[in-house]
């Protein structure tokens, strides 16, 4: 439940409010996940780096997750940061991101505006990286990477602060307020 005060405040409070907070992840990336650390405890054949990137893409939560996890832990002497899904994999690897995800709590797949909300990251994501794949970008992941974080603000708010989201939704059901089209 916000409290007044929070019903007033700014991008910067919102920012300093959610910076620390636990990121969750999807329901269905916690099974998938659960899925894969036992397939590979049983087969003694690790999933492939590239293949988890490419479950990374379909949960912006995990995306963002793995990103601040990776940048954390990213020695000085790298000198860049991490701006693809496989980087943030390849830093964590498969037995880190097992236990990362299955310590995460899960986000609430009840409120069709977050799902929306998910549903449009995805499908900016993979719709950059197409576009960045035809245009001959020089990194089609960085691209896709960022489409996908384009609604985290967003997402972040529709798990720790529903109430906001939810009267925007309200404000734009009403007819009083438009969603800017991007």
């Amino acid at each position: 439940m916000l409290s007044a005060h929070q019903w007033r405040w700014g991008i910067d409070q919102w920012v300093e409010f959610l910076k620390d907070k636990e990121i969750p992840v999807l329901p269905r990336t916690g099974a998938l996940v659960a899925e894969l650390g036992q397939q590979a405890a049983e087969s003694g054949e690790g999933v492939s780096a590239r293949e988890l990137a490419n479950y990374v893409y379909s949960d912006p939560y995990l995306a963002l997750k793995l990103l601040r996890r990776a940048e954390g832990r990213r020695s000085q002497r790298l000198g860049q940061e991490t701006t693809t899904a496989l980087a943030a994999v390849l830093q964590t690897g498969l037995d880190d991101l097992c236990r990362l995800v299955t310590a995460s709590s899960v986000s609430d797949d009840s409120m069709q505006g977050c799902i929306d909300c998910e549903l449009r990251a995805v499908t900016a994501s993979t719709i950059a990286r197409s576009w960045a794949a035809q245009r001959v970008d020089v990194s089609p992941e960085e691209v896709a990477l960022a489409a996908l974080m384009s609604e985290s603000g967003e997402l972040l708010l529709w798990h720790f602060a529903p109430e906001l989201p939810l009267k925007v939704q309200a404000e734009l059901s009403s007819g009083r307020a438009f969603r800017r089209h991007r």
